[in-house]
């Protein structure tokens, strides 16, 4: 837990504040950008104006945007920029950037300029932790500085308390003579600049009210809370409590049970105590931000504006690396083999609403030799925007299919809060797919939502209608492209049809992997919420995956591997999961909890979209019982150490095999004084 914010100083009572624009900050205050979407995206049919155009023209006046914004979007406590408006409006969550790009998006596309401002400002403790969720002003500084959010400093004078963070908020050019918004500008800003000023909002700051009498059954030594030995022997023993259950569904359940003994006529919701948004209804633009700007501040009419001059940048990426047996491609070598780099990365921004696969595709043939070499494309939403030669050492087709490759994703994390530190990295390394399988890549956190499950459903719904199957005798899935039921001269395999592929078999796996991240963040929050924790998502990335490999132990199937029928969120990054009401009580537990649903839910979301009785490790655990298999629980800490008495049943030695040397780490305290370090600067 870090808390590197947390200082004693004296309070200044008053401060100065200077506003500047940086160079070509103003160039297009009515335009769109990557992150900020309001017109209807090109070639979608039936588009006549896109949902948050249509809302804004509903609600008519500055003010009115202001409030809805304010009133409906939750805080997410994460930097800069993940999504971009179209995922956060539909999802009504987002960071302090992110939902300034939604109200900038509402004012644009009504033909008011609007811009991000930034700078640092200060408010009182209490204030920010309530912002935030939690109950303690050292939690709150702390929390803050590990997601990356710059500057923060926690200042104590006498029995006040301040927090100092560098914040976003949002500038709206009006008139003068109705700066307050109440009705619609009848000045067009651009033109009579003189009779407009500048107008700061803050639609992403807003505190809640919380039940001061939420029952906290966390710390209650009655409440057992979930019982994993039932859990795993739930198929076992045939068990209806807890058999073909979520663990977040069997712990409301016994949550439930205990609170009809213990507190008769209180429910979860007398538990789960997340406050309510205190609303904005004044139906006029506030006169003044709601803390106080501590010094200059900057306006940025995009993103990259700010990007290009600045670090930690607000946008983040994702970069895409892989290697074919002794043929590995890193940032070091910009070209055709790599999928995207360190200057050409794929914005999270587009990834919250578009469906990035990496497929198979099939080199042509001139008189039975290669023209075009087996190839990985990448698409984004359908189009190539990557398709990197292979090598190609064989001619045979079937020597490519099935051929392992390896792929390594890292995407940004929380940005350093320590000058000459960039920062964390979220990555997830996969080893032995498949050539010739089908693979989704899915990044969220935070920016995760149910939107994003309704969208790819019907992409998949459209897909189905566009390219209609027929099975040949052999069970061979070819397009039926003129859908009269029967196999024609001309129709393709599906696996020779790309765009096919891409639509159907892609947009399965997506549906799979929009709906695991979504239940997984949605769950995550609940159980929070449920033992008044938080557990702020810095982010994951993983794949979903068409071909199907299970691992065994003996001949018990054990979980999927990575290659087979996959729901995969190798790269999870949390940080830390702390109770809301004090600095550093890590939940252990908690974390516990969280772990197992996620195993569940990849199971789980296969078992619901195909009817297959799909695997993860947590099944594996409980078909494994079945047959009498021990459940081995490996432990080292300071209570005892059992492995070394396990090691030979995982068919590992506590002793060094003849002819090897062995020479275990030693974990120094201080620096030995034989040891020189130098400072590089």
């Amino acid at each position: 837990m870090k808390n590197k914010g947390i200082t004693q100083s004296i309070f200044l009572l008053s401060a100065v504040l200077i506003g500047f624009v940086s160079p070509g900050a103003i160039a297009d205050p009515l335009g769109q950008t990557r992150e900020i979407l309001f017109e209807c995206p090109v070639g979608e049919n039936g588009c006549e104006q896109s949902e948050i155009k249509q809302k804004a023209a509903e609600l008519n006046t500055p003010a009115a945007m202001y409030e809805y914004v304010r009133n409906t979007h939750e805080y997410a406590l994460y930097h800069g920029s993940r999504s971009n408006t179209i995922n956060t409006f539909l999802g009504r969550r987002g960071s302090d950037v992110d939902i300034a790009s939604v109200l900038i998006a509402m004012y644009r596309s009504q033909g008011l300029p609007a811009r991000y401002a930034v700078g640092k400002v200060a408010a009182p403790a209490s204030e920010v932790a309530n912002w935030l969720g939690v109950k303690n002003v050292e939690l709150a500084a702390s929390i803050m500085d590990d997601q990356g959010i710059q500057q923060v400093e926690l200042i104590t004078d006498g029995d006040r308390q301040t927090i100092e963070f560098e914040h976003v908020w949002v500038q709206v050019l009006l008139p003068f003579d109705d700066y307050r918004g109440a009705a619609s500008p009848a000045v067009d800003c651009i033109s009579a600049t003189d009779r407009c000023r500048w107008i700061d909002l803050d639609p992403s700051w807003k505190q809640r009210r919380f039940n001061p009498q939420a029952i906290d059954l966390y710390g209650d030594t009655g409440f057992t809370g979930f019982d994993y030995e039932r859990y795993y022997n739930a198929i076992k023993n045939n068990d209806p409590e807890y058999r073909d259950k979520n663990p977040l569904e069997i712990y409301e359940e016994a949550m439930l049970a205990y609170l009809k003994t213990q507190y008769p006529g209180k429910t979860l919701e007398d538990v789960a105590d997340s406050g309510v948004i205190i609303p904005a209804s004044d139906g006029i633009l506030p006169a003044s931000l709601p803390y106080r700007v501590t010094g200059t501040y900057e306006a940025f009419d995009s993103i990259q504006a700010h990007d290009d001059v600045h670090d930690p940048k607000w946008a983040k990426f994702l970069t895409i690396h892989y290697s074919l047996g002794a043929f590995s491609f890193t940032d070091g070598l910009i070209g055709p083999f790599l999928l995207s780099s360190s200057t050409n990365p794929i914005a999270l921004a587009d990834l919250s609403t578009k469906r990035i696969t990496l497929s198979y595709f099939e080199g042509n043939r001139i008189s039975g030799h290669l023209y075009e070499h087996h190839q990985m494309a990448l698409r984004l939403d359908g189009e190539i925007i990557h398709r990197p030669i292979l090598i190609a050492w064989q001619n045979d087709q079937a020597d490519y299919i099935g051929r392992p490759f390896h792929i390594t994703f890292r995407m940004d994390g929380a940005p350093s809060t320590t000058s000459g530190d960039s920062g964390s990295t979220i990555e997830a390394s996969y080893n032995n797919l498949l050539f010739g399988g089908y693979y989704v890549i899915g990044t969220g956190g935070d920016t995760t939502n149910w939107s994003q499950v309704h969208r790819s459903a019907n992409q998949l719904l459209s897909a189905n209608n566009a390219f209609p199957i027929v099975n040949d005798s052999n069970g061979i899935p070819y397009i039926d492209a003129n859908d009269n039921g029967t196999i024609d001269n001309g129709e393709r395999r599906l696996l020779d049809d790309p765009v096919a592929q891409d639509q159907l078999t892609g947009g399965l796996l997506n549906v799979a992997m929009s709906l695991y991240y979504t239940k997984f963040v949605e769950n995550t929050r609940r159980l929070d919420a449920l033992n008044h924790v938080i557990s702020p998502l810095e982010g994951f990335v993983g794949i979903v995956s068409s071909t199907y490999d299970v691992e065994y132990l003996d001949t018990t199937a054990y979980s999927v591997m990575p290659g087979g029928l996959l729901i995969d969120m190798k790269g999870l990054s949390i940080n830390g999961s702390w109770r809301t009401d004090a600095v550093s009580d890590f939940s252990n537990t908690h974390f516990e909890l969280l772990g197992h649903e996620a195993s569940s839910l990849e199971h789980e979301i296969w078992q619901e979209l195909t009817g297959f009785d799909a695997v993860s490790t947590v099944r594996g655990i409980q078909m494994a019982l079945v047959g009498d298999t021990t459940l081995q629980t490996p432990m080292n800490s300071g209570s005892g150490n059992n492995m070394a008495d396990q090691y030979e049943g995982f068919q590992f030695s506590d002793t060094t095999p003849a002819g090897f040397s062995y020479t275990p780490f030693t974990v120094f305290s201080t620096r030995p004084a034989t040891w020189a370090h130098a400072n590089s600067g």
